[in-house]
């Protein structure tokens, strides 16, 4: 209950900053009169542009959002590319290709000159469409006696799937939905339920690949964060620790003078039942501990606002419970293969913590609330025990930092597996295999900066109270995965309506709090001196 009840109250503050920026970046309004007649990718276009000599200027970043929408089947258009005009649209066929567009109108009369333009679309699939836009340079042009010159110019982009039917990369509006009516279980939309089907992206497939994320400013603004927030957490949860840790000591002795503990058995009995345990229950607690771990996926499944009864749900669940099993179960069985190897006497035994689901169910939540995609799952309801064989804290906190390397590392491999399988198709194996992928990338990242925070209960009060340079390198490199991973940031900082002194005040709210309840609560200027109380 410490556990859950620390982390819960930690949680907030570390991710409404988060929630904030991945909220940030405004969803584009849909052009199609419908579900089931567009579809929508948006994100960042890169600009060159080239003189005559070919000396290339790279210019900003430019935001692109391109809708491929449907008035009949073969009737389809795209707009939105990074240099058009007003009511511009060109014919969409259901294929990649290129269209090029003639000059118009007049070199000097701004209002009425189109530049030759062409647009390609070299891939598009249900998470990602990928092209760019070139318009040739003309050098020097004379307008009445003035010299202007036009640059070549050139627009590369990779742009993630945001809303709207993968049909429509058919050239075809999708099957025929039926009039908006009452919500659908789920709290689904009735017309989403209807057009969704068992090959329908998720919002496991809109997570970022590397290519979008680690820039040099990125990773640059991530690490600083990440510092950051490691110093202005530690101190506040450590005090917050120490109240749970007080209060539940006085909880425990009230206890203990209602209802004594029982008589321990013989020494003779107890290295008898020691052995026997370790004979023919090695893995004790296997069954909780595994349908604690489902439990939290079929949770976790409810990130995806469109998660319901479908096959494009239960295809959802599937990912992120083979995304837990990889990450946790597996992650169980590693960590217990190198404790035998160090510690031969050791007996291993599971242990679920119910009141954690409470954490999966709050993730759950914040995500839903904020909009963060592609959502945070937290899997770690159970873990592994070791008995006394792992008695020292320098041992557990080995375990622990094992642990959370298994998680990362597990989790980085994932996301590179999932980046390579960007333009592998939309097949229908294809889309698993990339949302499992994902799905294992947020389990072994997201989890960090949680279970990392110093609370009783969690792997990160082993560390702490171990060695706290050690917690908050651990802590930092945690927040930085999960910064460059996980949270959405190609240049939306500038859309983020909190601002700085807004959450540097948040923060410091939180402190002040920490503070008051620990003064409160231990009361230290009451203690009397070892000393002192001798004489």
């Amino acid at each position: 209950m410490r556990a859950a009840a620390g982390a819960l109250a930690a949680m907030a503050l570390v991710l409404v900053p988060v929630g904030a920026a991945g909220a940030a970046t405004p969803s584009p309004e849909p052009t199609g009169p419908r579900e089931g007649t567009y579809i929508v990718f948006s994100g960042a276009a890169t600009r060159v542009d080239t003189d005559d000599d070919g000396v290339q200027r790279p210019k900003d970043p430019q935001e692109v959002t391109i809708t491929i929408s449907c008035t009949a089947d073969g009737e389809c258009e795209s707009s939105g590319w990074p240099w058009s005009y007003d009511g511009e649209r060109l014919p969409y066929d259901g294929s990649s290709g290129s269209w090029t567009l003639p000059q118009s109108g007049d070199w000097c009369d701004s209002q009425t000159n189109h530049r030759v333009r062409t647009m390609t679309i070299a891939s598009v699939s249900a998470t990602t469409l990928v092209g760019s836009e070139e318009l040739p340079g003309s050098g020097w042009i004379d307008c009445s006696g003035t010299q202007t010159y036009v640059f070549g110019i050139r627009f590369d982009f990779t742009l993630d799937y945001v809303e709207g039917e993968p049909c429509v990369l058919d050239a075809v509006i999708c099957p025929p939905i039926e009039a908006p009516g009452p919500t659908a279980a789920g709290g689904r939309d009735a017309t989403t339920a209807a057009t969704r089907t068992v090959s329908s992206p998720s919002v496991l497939s809109r997570l970022a690949v590397p290519e979008q994320t680690l820039s040099l400013q990125q990773c640059a603004l991530a690490a600083v964060l990440a510092v950051i927030l490691a110093l202005l957490m530690g101190f506040p949860t450590k005090l917050l620790s120490s109240v749970s840790d007080t209060l539940g000591e006085r909880v425990a002795g009230w206890w203990r003078r209602i209802r004594p503990a029982p008589t321990p058995p013989p020494a003779d009995a107890t290295e008898e039942a020691g052995a026997t345990i370790r004979v023919a229950s090695r893995f004790r607690g296997w069954l909780p501990a595994a349908l604690g771990v489902l439990a939290a996926a079929l949770i976790s499944a409810f990130v995806d606002p469109a998660f319901g009864f479908d096959g494009a749900s239960a295809r959802t669940f599937a990912s992120i419970a083979i995304g837990f099993a990889v990450d946790i179960v597996l992650g169980w069985f590693v960590l217990i293969w190198v404790v035998g190897r160090l510690h031969p006497q050791a007996t291993a035994a599971f242990e679920f913590r119910p009141l954690t689901l409470l954490v999966v169910g709050a993730t759950v939540v914040f995500t839903r609330v904020s909009g963060f995609e592609p959502g945070i799952v937290f899997g770690l309801v159970a873990g592994v025990a070791f008995g006394t064989a792992i008695a020292t804290a320098a041992a557990k906190a080995r375990l622990a930092l094992i642990t959370l390397g298994w998680a990362l590392g597990i989790g980085l491999l994932a996301w590179i597996g999932y980046a390579l399988l960007a333009d592998a198709g939309d097949g229908l194996g294809i889309l698993f295999l990339r949302e499992t992928l994902a799905a294992l990338t947020s389990a072994g990242i997201a989890a960090l900066p949680l279970a990392l925070l110093p609370v009783r209960g969690l792997t990160g009060h082993q560390l702490f109270g171990w060695n706290r340079w050690v917690w908050g390198g651990a802590y930092a490199t945690g927040l930085l995965a999960f910064f460059l991973v996980l949270m959405p940031m190609p240049g939306s900082w500038a859309e983020v309506h909190v601002s700085l002194v807004a959450w540097i005040a948040m923060y410091a709210i939180y402190a002040a709090v920490a503070l008051g309840l620990w003064l409160a609560v231990t009361r230290p200027w009451a203690r009397v001196p070892a000393d002192r109380a001798a004489s």
